[in-house]
């Protein structure tokens, strides 16, 4: 049974990704949009390499996994040159059951800093669901 409760507040190790004009360009060609120097709204969904890594420590099974919900917050723009650290923790979880499944609803909140000036950039909040199948002896938990 997977269970979470003790693992909220949990953080992956924190990353470093330089931003490049060449990425931000392919990022903008391939979702349609001209490059404008910035990064456009959902550039940080690239660097979700934190949040698999902790789906990895919680041992939560990448096929059971069910995106729900996707949310971005900006304080500073995003430009070619910067040097971002991001990190990624576990901060909410819920267990609802239904017949033979049990839903855990989990809340990942990333946070993106500008590692030169040491500014927090961005947070991307990610939910997931995670599906799994209650064995028969387990249905009364």
């Amino acid at each position: 049974m997977l269970d979470l409760e003790n693992k909220v507040g949990q953080k992956s190790e924190t990353l470093e990704e330089a931003v490049s004009e060449e990425d931000l360009r392919n990022f903008c060609e391939a979702i349609g949009l001209d490059y404008n120097g910035t990064a456009p709204p959902t550039y940080i969904t690239v660097f979700r390499s934190s949040e698999f890594s902790l789906f990895d420590e919680l041992d939560i099974p990448l096929s059971n996994v069910l995106h729900a919900e996707q949310e971005y917050n900006y304080f500073k723009k995003i430009v070619p040159g910067m040097l971002m650290t991001f990190a990624t923790g576990l901060e909410k979880y819920v267990v609802k059951k239904g017949g033979t499944t049990r839903l855990h609803f989990l809340t990942f909140q990333t946070y993106f800093n500008d590692k030169q000036k040491d500014e927090l950039l961005a947070t991307s909040k990610t939910i997931v669901v995670v599906r799994e199948k209650i064995d028969s002896g387990d249905l009364n938990d």
